[in-house]
This record gives C-alpha cells, sequence and structure tokens, in this order.
C-alpha cells in the first residue's frame, strides 16, 4: 500500500469528474468529460503518464471505424455484432455488445477530430476472421507515429515502453520491413533520424497524442 502522504503533499481542491489512472481509457474519459464543461482531474499514481497504454502495442479494435474504406474493406452491423457475440459466448449482457459496436467508430472520429490522437489501419485478420462476422483487416486500428517533443516540459513524463521501444508502427514492422522474421530487415537509418526526433510509436504514440 502506499504511504499517506505528508502534511506538504495534501490537497483540498473540487472536481465534477475525477478520473484514476492516465492510460488511454482513462484520458478518452477525461477528454469527454473535459470537452462536455466538466472540471476534471486526472489522478496518476506513478510519476509517468499512460499507464498500461504506452508499454503496449497500441492497437484498438474498432468495428464500423472510418478507416476500413482506406482498405476497401465493407462493414456493417450485423456482422460485428454477431462476430462478438459468438466470442462472448454469453459472458456479455447483448446490450453491452451492441453499445460497444455503436459507439467505439464514434469515439474515433470524435478523437481524431477533437484532439491530436490520428489512426490508421494495421492490416492485421481478426483472432477468428473465420468466424461469422470476421473480417481479414479493416478493423484493427493503430496511432500514427508521435514526437514527444510536441509534449514540451511532459515529454519526460511519458512512460517508456520496455518492449516497444523501435520507433516503427506495427504494420512497418510486420509488413513493410518484416522485422519480426529478420531482424537484419530494419531500417537502421530511419530509426537513427526518427529517434533523434524524438518519434515514438505504438502505445507510446497512444498515450503522447491523447
Amino acid at each position: 500500500a502506499a504511504a499517506m502522504p505528508d502534511a506538504s503533499t495534501r490537497w483540498d481542491q473540487e472536481f465534477d469528474v475525477v478520473v484514476a489512472g492516465s492510460g488511454g481509457a482513462g484520458l478518452t474519459a477525461a477528454i469527454l468529460a473535459h470537452d462536455n464543461g466538466a472540471r476534471v482531474a486526472v489522478v496518476e499514481r506513478s510519476g509517468k503518464v499512460g499507464g498500461t497504454t504506452a508499454v503496449s502495442g497500441g492497437v484498438i479494435w474498432i468495428p464500423l471505424n472510418d478507416h476500413m474504406a482506406e482498405v476497401e474493406v465493407a462493414d456493417s452491423r450485423e456482422e460485428a455484432i454477431a462476430y462478438c457475440s459468438r466470442l462472448a459466448a454469453g459472458s456479455v449482457h447483448d446490450e453491452m455488445v451492441e453499445t460497444y459496436v455503436d459507439t467505439a467508430h464514434r469515439m474515433v472520429r470524435y478523437l481524431e477530430k477533437h484532439t491530436p490522437a490520428q489512426f490508421s489501419v494495421w492490416r492485421a485478420p481478426d483472432y477468428y476472421a473465420d468466424q461469422e462476422g470476421g473480417k481479414q483487416c479493416g478493423r484493427a486500428l493503430e496511432p500514427l507515429l508521435f514526437c514527444k517533443r510536441d509534449l514540451g516540459d511532459w515529454e519526460d513524463k511519458l512512460r517508456p515502453s520496455p518492449m516497444f521501444m523501435v520507433p516503427l508502427t506495427l504494420e512497418e514492422m510486420l509488413t513493410k520491413f518484416k522485422v519480426m522474421t529478420n531482424t537484419a530487415n530494419l531500417p537502421f537509418d530511419l530509426l537513427v533520424q526518427r529517434m533523434n526526433e524524438g518519434t515514438v510509436g505504438c502505445g507510446n504514440a497512444l498515450a503522447g497524442r491523447l
């Protein structure tokens, strides 16, 4: 358990919404609450911002998203619900599945319009693409690369990723350069340039953009 703060670190303020944790879900909730007029505080127990999002691959799975047209993949509410319901196998209420399918793509559209968050399709299939409603690609979105220097004084507060340290998108890693099968394919000159520029990818890019 964390030690109780001493008198010098105690504070007393009032907020409409208090978000516990600075991962992707928390920051998105804070953004929406703020944009709808609430006075918001994000409380983070560590000295870094980003939570587990910052150390993840940064991919979000969003049926019916606007970027699917860019890879010429069509989707429908019925297909997405059928796929999610099959995988949930009765462990999730139908209303929750329908709410996710109906609102997740609206969330992405809102973030791309009102924040620096921007996404592109990671051309990976649904985990069970052969199941009813599954797709060969289009629903997996990853954040665009991000220059952490844009955070100014907050640059050093972005939680570093011990796993996804290479400043490449997953699409670049797995499709363009195929570094997972042969590390000799790593574009070292490009990586050095991006690292010198402060560029990050994957979950670091998503947390940084949020």
